[in-house]
């Protein structure tokens, strides 16, 4: 990654190539396991502030653990593609191995 400097703000130059994939089925509910599971501690709320941010039409909502902003499945499916930074409710088919 290559940052410099313009006026007052560090501007991020990386280039990445934008990945299209299919969306999974039932990606507003079920998050991918690797990326969040009933293991992780507050799972249940968070899943709770997920769907209750959906169901608003809010982009995001807050980590019951971390207080970390945190992107809902809709809004990235909504963006239309796949970032490759390992969102927790990423809505796409994960890259094959």
């Amino acid at each position: 990654m290559h940052l410099s400097h313009n006026s007052d703000a560090l501007v991020n130059t990386e280039v990445r190539s934008l990945v299209v994939r299919p969306v999974r089925d039932r990606f507003l509910t079920v998050p991918l396991p690797r990326r969040y599971a009933a293991h992780h501690r507050g799972f249940d709320e968070g899943m709770r502030r997920h769907a209750a941010a959906c169901a608003a039409g809010v982009p995001m909502y807050h980590d019951p653990v971390t207080g970390n902003t945190v992107f809902t499945a809709q809004f990235l499916a909504d963006r239309g593609y796949c970032c490759e930074s390992g969102c927790r409710h990423c809505p796409y088919e994960p890259a094959p191995r």
